[in-house]
């Protein structure tokens, strides 16, 4: 973890204190995955912090609620789509997945 100065557009001159996780190539990383892989990774992964699932359901609604247009990166709203697919939920209505 990095701390960082962040100076936000819509804010120019008041930076805010903020923190950068850097992956340096640790045994975790799968490398380039597809969204649909990355998805299914993260259903079932967890860490010291908790499931991913929340992690990554967290970080894009907070992104959301930024409320800045460019802040919510596709990359992420993709995944966190899969996700919510592979969990039974969509537009944040939950749904019980069949059992196999």
């Amino acid at each position: 973890m990095l701390p960082i100065q962040f100076y936000p557009a819509d804010r120019p001159g008041q930076p805010l204190a903020a923190s950068v996780y850097v992956n340096s190539g640790e045994r975790h990383y799968l490398g380039p995955q597809t969204v649909p892989s990355i998805a299914e990774r993260v259903a079932i992964a967890s860490g010291a912090s908790g499931p991913n699932t929340d992690y990554v359901l967290r970080l894009a609604a907070a992104m959301r609620d930024i409320g800045a247009p460019d802040a919510l990166d596709p990359h992420l709203a993709e995944v966190e789509a899969a996700v919510l697919l592979l969990l039974g939920k969509h537009n944040g209505s939950s749904a019980t997945m069949a059992q196999s």
